[in-house]
């Protein structure tokens, strides 16, 4: 790896320092006090190319590599953390969103006035009940032909209130979990999109931070970024992207407070000379340089690493959760490692369970089992190749954690029901609701869960053990015929 700073490199830090220093410096804490957006700055910021850094020249943008950004972020940070925001916000999770995932018609409309300066975007993701977590957000865009209606609250969105343009992510169909998110490109002044309150911070006050609602707002098909169900994709990858850049802004916070100390301790005299030349003093500011300059470093080397098209979050690594299923709900025992693993292609994932769930939504190939011999404290493993053996394994748990458990008691009680009615060859109107219901019921969780339920009450009834195949259990043509039916409902 060489991230050796080109010319060009230089150039684009210098322009930067000067920006920040001349013009940004003069009317920053008066700008913070009032919680003023800095409309001037932003504008000459656009004009310089700083707004759109990254994006192809023929798209308005600078056409500059992510280390160029990593640069400017730093210098402009250690000067106005406001202004720095915002620049992070329109560049790498905006215009990189809607360049790299677009389609050409949404890159003229929506992208060119962004990367010039002209406008500037903002990316909506959080909510006031789930944060950033894209797979628990309650906003959702429900398909009406050529447009989606768009509903809900986003918090603490950066330009929130200055922005033209804002990408949403929202649910369109909540069954399919994080498969069922969309990112649509939203304009300012569509019917039913209003704007906020603004929030109260602590610092960085001069970037305008909002809620933003939506209510019944009519989005064009033609608004949507990518395939149907593209959008949790879309957002990890932007988050990855934008960290690079947020992470930049706090190195710049911090090399800004380490150069003000520095100049401080120069200019502070104590016991006749300045207090950099006390040890305790000096010892400090050389903990802060060495920090810094390793937070520049791995900055860098994120920015390289994504220049040279490689996995920016993580070269390769290895991952190690265990019991997955210790604090989490059953419909994330079956999809947690799915979303793990689409999202962080570079990482080997180690994980023990005790869920059958887990189990049962993994190729066996990756599954091995361990058994402890607690009289000679050794451990052997089984690997399991056929995905038949899922039944086997699962079961196998069962004997120890009772998955039934999980349910609630009235939707046990539809499972019982729909049991009794599917056993006696029934298809009634009742039993047809009765699936309905659960798969509502138990959305996010695959239809064959309940089933398996099912599967194995049918299994205890008949004094069958399910760690025995149906070859080695003498069975009538009824028993066979009923095992080999909730089997493969079971499948």
């Amino acid at each position: 790896m060489n991230i050796a700073l080109t010319e060009e490199h230089l150039a684009v830090r210098d322009a930067a320092r000067d920006f920040a220093q001349n013009v940004l410096k003069p009317g920053v804490i008066e700008r913070d006090e009032k919680q003023q957006f800095p409309t001037e700055e932003i504008k000459q910021l656009g004009e310089l190319g700083f707004l759109g850094m990254m994006v192809d020249p023929k798209y308005g943008g600078g056409g500059m590599d992510t280390v160029s950004y990593v640069l400017a972020m730093e210098e402009i940070s250690k000067v106005d953390a406001s202004c720095s925001v915002i620049m992070s916000v329109n560049n790498s999770l905006y215009c990189w969103g809607i360049e790299k995932f677009g389609t050409e018609e949404q890159k003229q409309k929506f992208l060119v006035p962004c990367a010039t300066g002209e406008k500037i975007g903002a990316f909506c993701l959080s909510e006031p009940e789930a944060g950033s977590d894209a797979t628990s957000q309650q906003t959702t865009a429900i398909g009406k032909g050529d447009y989606y209606l768009l509903n809900g609250t986003k918090n603490w969105i950066t330009s929130g209130n200055s922005s033209s343009y804002c990408i949403v992510i929202a649910q369109t169909d909540r069954e399919k979990g994080h498969r069922g998110i969309n990112a649509f490109i939203v304009e300012k002044g569509m019917e039913g999109f209003t704007v906020g309150a603004k929030e109260n911070k602590l610092g960085i006050r001069a970037s305008d931070t909002h809620t933003l609602l939506f209510n019944d707002v009519k989005v064009p098909k033609e608004n949507r970024i990518g395939e149907d169900g593209f959008g949790f994709k879309f957002a990890m990858q932007i988050l990855s992207g934008g960290r690079i850049g947020i992470a930049s802004q706090a190195l710049g916070i911090a090399s800004g407070a380490m150069e003000l100390a520095l100049a401080y301790s120069k200019e502070r005299e104590t016991f006749g000379k300045p207090i950099y030349k006390h040890q305790a003093i000096a010892f400090k500011l050389a903990d802060m340089a060495t920090e810094i300059e390793a937070a520049r470093m791995l900055c860098l080397k994120a920015a390289w690493l994504k220049d040279q098209k490689k996995d920016f979050t993580k070269e390769n690594g290895v991952v190690i959760l265990d019991e997955i299923d210790a604090f989490t709900h059953p419909k994330w025992q079956v999809r947690l490692l799915d979303v793990l693993k689409e999202t962080f292609v570079n990482i080997q994932f180690i994980v023990s369970t005790h869920s059958p769930l887990a189990i049962l939504n993994q190729n066996m190939n990756e599954v091995k089992e361990l058994h402890l011999d607690s009289k000679t404290n050794t451990i052997t493993v089984q690997e399991h190749q056929d995905e038949n053996s899922k039944i086997d394994l699962a079961t196998t748990v069962l004997n120890y954690f009772d998955i039934s458990t999980l349910l609630k008691k009235d939707w046990q009680e539809k499972v019982d029901r729909f049991y009794e009615l599917k056993l006696a060859g029934e298809t009634t109107d009742e039993l047809k609701e009765l699936q309905k219901s659960l798969d509502k019921t138990l959305i996010g969780l695959p239809i064959h869960d309940y089933r398996y339920f099912l599967f194995l009450k049918f299994l205890k009834e008949k004094g069958i053990n399910p760690n025995h195949t149906v070859e080695k259990i003498e069975m009538t043509d009824e028993e066979l015929a009923a095992y080999k039916e909730a089997y493969s409902e079971y499948l």
